[in-house]
């Protein structure tokens, strides 16, 4: 619960830092995509809200593993089950901080490309080229 409510503040304090570049207050910087989709860049949209929302279900998926491994090390009787247990714990809120820190990452590059693309000095894009997935940021001075 700690490293939630952290990265909670530091969602909070960013929003400070990087105020909305839009003249209305709205959600557009909290959920990624809304603001690409609104832009009609619906591919880029798509593609933010969706892994955003992926890595998001993840990490609720592995706290809540975690948590059952948890109670089932607490219950165990001898040590090589509880040895197990802990270890499938570990690993749960392991993988619970790596999808949290995507879902991070994921929020990053939203903001970044709402800042920047106002501008039109910079923008965030990406594509398949001959099988291989690529992403790529421009910035013009």
């Amino acid at each position: 619960m700690a490293l939630t409510r952290k990265i909670f503040c530091i969602i909070l304090f960013s929003l400070v830092v990087f105020p909305a570049p839009v003249k209305k207050k709205s959600f557009t910087l909290i959920i990624p995509g809304i603001k690409q989709i609104k832009s009609r860049e619906y591919v880029k949209g798509i593609i933010l809200a969706g892994s955003f929302f992926g890595f998001a279900i993840g990490a609720f998926l592995k706290n809540r593993d975690g948590y059952k491994y948890y109670d089932l090390y607490k219950a165990a009787t001898d040590s090589d089950t509880a040895v197990y247990y802990r270890r499938k714990t570990e690993g749960s809120f392991k993988d619970r901080n790596f999808f949290m820190l995507g879902a991070l990452g994921v929020w990053v590059v939203h903001i970044l490309d709402i800042k920047f693309s106002d501008r039109k000095r910079a923008s965030i894009g990406g594509g398949v080229e001959k099988g291989n997935l690529y992403l790529g940021f421009r910035l013009s001075f």
